[in-house]
């Protein structure tokens, strides 16, 4: 576990919520109530998230991952128990060679981009397993005492993804289904396009009530690339990409070849959205 490198920047960003960056490769979100906390999601699992959480607040803590990708479970074994939607818990099962691959070779990546990690044996966060794993779905809420979080199921980056929103102080929390970056809907696991289309549709009568969207991914103008940005985006991006991913169902054409960090697609842009996908559309 990487300890002596500065790994982690945290911010509040919101009335109660602080984010966690994990070295620009992704955002965690504490949010604290008056009773209880909720982290959503739990990092690349590098450093100690649990010790930066420990920092903010003392009351018990109940763990969300939004999705079961690596970047945002790979801290799940840091506690004793987490949520996550039922169709991504195979993400999480570490008897599956490809999850074990993934992990490789997300490490090889980081490797080669921040040299100073070669001086760490990271060879057990391969196989790091997340400890008692309970389900969440559509209408469960997690009360913190005077703010609830309530979850949406969002599928489209991943089958199982969910966003989290607080009514009360008019905060969404996504993961990786709205953001400034490029929605990644062309991985081996991404929905159809027609199902991140329909969660969209889910979102969009929640904009009125929505003041400020926490992403997990996003890079912001004179920003230092090794941090991701901490500043939360508008309801706008919801209404863009529901459009950019209208437009590219209507013609899957009119996208340009791409190439990501996991692996080549098709790339279109509305306004501010962006959308890497399959050449090969299902709605």
């Amino acid at each position: 576990m990487i300890k002596s490198l500065p790994w982690y920047r945290v911010v509040q960003v919101g009335n109660g919520v602080w984010a966690i960056d994990e070295h620009g490769e992704v955002t965690a979100y504490l949010v604290v109530g008056s009773e209880r906390a909720v982290l959503l999601d739990t990092g690349l699992g590098l450093g100690d998230i649990k010790a930066e959480i420990q920092q903010i607040t003392e009351k018990p803590l109940t763990v969300v991952n939004t999705h079961g990708h690596v970047d945002h479970v790979g801290g799940n074994c840091l506690f004793s128990e987490i949520y996550i939607h039922k169709a991504d818990a195979f993400f999480l099962d570490m008897e599956r060679p490809a999850n074990i691959e993934k992990r490789r070779g997300t490490l090889e990546r980081l490797r080669s981009t921040i040299p100073d990690l070669k001086s760490f044996d990271l060879q057990d966060w391969v196989t790091f397993r997340s400890n008692k794993v309970n389900f969440v779905a559509e209408g469960a809420f997690f009360e913190l005492g005077d703010r609830t979080l309530q979850v949406i199921e969002t599928p489209g980056h991943s089958p199982g993804c969910i966003s989290l929103f607080d009514a009360k102080n008019g905060y969404l929390f996504p993961g990786d289904m709205v953001s400034s970056e490029h929605i990644f809907m062309h991985l081996p696991d991404s929905t159809p396009l027609g199902v991140f289309l329909k969660s969209m549709n889910k979102l969009m009568p929640l904009t009125g009530n929505i003041d400020l969207i926490f992403p997990c991914h996003g890079r912001e103008k004179g920003m230092p690339h090794i941090w991701n940005s901490q500043t939360p985006i508008d309801t706008r991006y919801i209404e863009e990409l529901h459009e950019c991913a209208r437009r590219i169902i209507e013609d899957n054409s009119i996208g340009q070849t791409y190439d990501t960090i996991a692996g080549p697609g098709l790339y279109y842009e509305y306004g501010r959205a962006s959308i890497v996908y399959k050449p090969e559309i299902e709605s």
